[in-house]
């Protein structure tokens, strides 16, 4: 005899594009709710919309949350019952709209989910998520009745909460397969339906990575959808498995070791890397996730989270007694299998860390927060190392013992892998300078710190030229000669000038976020003026050397240690 029964509890209205917060009343509306509202929100949304929703209701009140807790949730019920509202409208982030959503399921009422940003699922789902101490509970409630998505007031949001919300939804992949994986070894119920939806989510997500921009109305209208969907997918499951599997395990205990270290989102997106490592091993199917990640601007490295390398370790380690529910992790895996994972991922890895400085100290969390917040010093302490550096091997101050003593041909091999280096530089710099007006946040930080690579690679092989061989004087004809100086002494003089405002710009990008970097920095005029600078400089340096080396003569000197003005012949 069949007697299989489920109850599936799915918002009743949902209206998702431009400008509709224009028409929330009228959503609201056609849900038959009597009594005045709540409005459930924080400062900053208030601020933002806040008027415009009140407008639209008779005799409306509001509450301000400042943070998510239980006496938060507990606040809201005794504000409701003093004002003996109808129903609550929850206009915000995650934190007011999680806060309504346990409230509601307390006072027996109605909800109506007004997200401010798209940075989670939880704007349609019928879960909760309350911070607790070090902890954070998930907490099974109804869904919102309504949810209404204004894609205008999306895209306003800070542009990192976007990508978090595109991180939560690319986790899916991996939350599915723990699913999974817990239904055939644990014999875990399965909902091939709610399954395929939310893996369909991320699919359409991922599809449509090259429109997600930041500024762009339609990037908050695929993420928003996708949020949409995988809420539904949850509560179509009647559980949190759609879309919370080991990654989201992983977060929770980041949350526990590093309190408001990250975004929710952006945890479990590089947590969904390592995880997917785990289930498919070395078929390289965590790098389409990384790839994803990247795509969409959320970061795939722990130190872009700001947290340490043993700290990420420490939490996959012991993410597993979290909560009861079978994930990848089983009871536990070891620290050498999770620090194996991590590294081969390129987690707890950067490929620059071992050919720049800057690089290595931004990944320590100490060093990092004491550069952020000293930019201007630490960037005079880096160019007056660089400046000594070069000063010292003009001047003979270096021992000569230091560098290898070259031939000629080894300095003329030298000064065509430097032009060459130069040349790929501009394409560098050019490449990462397109893909910031494009909002390829990711694509240009690693173009910059390339180029700042390729620089540190440069200066090892420019000093080793001068201090182990020498310099080459023009040859050529007058005609020639004095606009060769001249263009060569402002290679020089802009190359001294960039130094400073390179380094500044690179330690701005390097310890600051993308909304910070926008909202609280110049680092995009200071970016401006470096990327010109070095350009110019590096185009300059290529073309006297094809005109000394290529076009005209030239006349060796050895170099004496002594002889300062080498430098400006070359």
């Amino acid at each position: 005899m069949f007697e299989k029964t489920t109850w599936i509890n799915l918002p009743r209205t949902v209206l998702v594009g431009h400008r509709v917060i224009d028409d929330l009343a009228a959503a609201v509306g056609g849900l038959y709710l009597s009594g005045p509202p709540l409005i459930v929100t924080s400062p900053t949304p208030n601020s933002l919309v806040g008027d415009t929703v009140r407008e639209q209701f008779d005799h409306p009140v509001t509450t301000i949350v400042e943070k998510a807790s239980f006496e938060a949730v507990e606040g809201v019920v005794d504000t409701a019952s003093a004002a003996d509202v109808g129903y609550l409208l929850a206009v915000g982030g995650g934190k007011p709209i999680d806060i309504a959503k346990m409230a509601s399921e307390q006072l027996g009422c109605g909800f109506v989910s007004v997200p401010t940003a798209a940075s989670h699922d939880g704007i349609v789902s019928g879960r909760s998520s309350i911070p607790e101490g070090d902890t954070r509970h998930s907490v099974a409630a109804n869904p919102p009745l309504a949810v209404v998505a204004d894609t205008a007031i999306l895209a306003e949001a800070p542009w990192e909460l976007t990508t978090a919300g595109c991180a939560d939804i690319i986790s899916n992949y991996t939350a599915i397969k723990d699913w999974q994986l817990a239904n055939r070894l644990q014999d875990v119920g399965y909902s091939e339906y709610a399954g395929a939806l939310s893996q369909m989510t991320a699919e359409m997500l991922v599809s449509s990575a090259d429109v997600i921009k930041p500024g762009f109305e339609e990037s908050a209208w695929v993420v928003a959808k996708a949020l949409v969907s995988s809420g539904v997918a949850m509560s179509i499951a009647g559980s949190s498995r759609p879309a919370s599997g080991a990654e989201h395990l992983i977060s929770h205990q980041l949350d526990r070791l590093m309190p408001g270290a990250a975004l929710h989102g952006h945890q479990v997106g590089v947590a969904a890397i390592l995880t997917e490592y785990l289930h498919s091993g070395d078929t390289g199917e965590y790098t389409d996730i990384a790839t994803a990640l990247d795509e969409v601007g959320a970061p795939t490295k722990a130190a872009d989270l700001g947290i340490e390398e043993e700290t990420f370790i420490e939490a996959v380690t012991t993410a597993h007694t979290i909560r009861d529910r079978h994930t990848i992790l089983g009871n536990g895996i070891s620290r050498t299998a999770a620090r194996q994972a991590a590294t081969v991922t390129e987690i707890i890895w950067r490929k620059l860390k071992v050919i720049c400085w800057v690089s290595w100290a931004m990944s320590t969390t100490a060093v990092r927060g004491w550069t952020k917040a000293h930019p201007l010093i630490a960037t005079v302490v880096l160019a007056v190392i660089g400046y000594a550096a070069v000063i010292g091997t003009f001047i003979g101050f270096v021992p000569a013992n230091v560098f290898p003593e070259l031939t000629l041909t080894a300095v003329n091999r030298l000064a065509d892998t430097i032009a060459i280096i130069n040349a790929i530089n501009v394409l560098v710099i050019a490449y990462g300078w397109r893909a910031i007006r494009r909002g390829e946040v990711k694509k240009h930080a690693t173009a910059m710190m390339s180029s700042f690579a390729l620089i540190i690679i440069f200066l090892g092989l420019y000093l080793t030229k001068i201090g182990g061989g020498g310099t080459k004087e023009f040859v050529g004809p007058s005609v020639v000669y004095y606009p060769y100086l001249a263009m060569l002494a402002v290679h020089i003089i802009l190359s001294i000038i960039s130094v400073p405002v390179v380094l500044y710009a690179l330690i701005l990008g390097a310890t600051h976020t993308p909304e910070e970097l926008r909202t609280q920095t110049p680092h995009r005029r200071v970016g401006r003026i470096a990327a010109s600078a070095w350009i110019l400089s590096l185009s300059l340096g290529v073309i006297a050397y094809l005109l000394l080396n290529h076009a005209y003569g030239w006349e060796y000197i050895e170099s004496t240690g002594a002889v300062v003005v080498g430098v400006m012949l070359r």
